[in-house]
């Protein structure tokens, strides 16, 4: 006779394990991806006007990036 096999809580903690870091990869490689995108896609000028118009520190990365007072 047939029966079927009962998942255990050992089984069900380590499938949400594998759910919980295949999320936490897939986060990294998307905050990886949109960070080499704004890298490598916005224009020269756009930066050095915004510099104009007084955002001050460097325009092409880093925390230091804001409006002037």
């Amino acid at each position: 006779m047939y029966t079927q096999r009962q998942t255990g809580v050992r089984t069900r903690g380590l499938r949400i394990w594998g759910l919980i870091l295949l999320n936490l990869l897939m986060n990294g490689f998307t905050v990886i991806l949109v960070k080499n995108y704004f890298d490598n896609n916005i224009p020269k000028d756009l930066i050095e006007a915004a510099e104009v118009d007084g955002v001050y520190g460097d325009c092409s990365g880093g925390d230091s990036v804001g409006m002037a007072d």
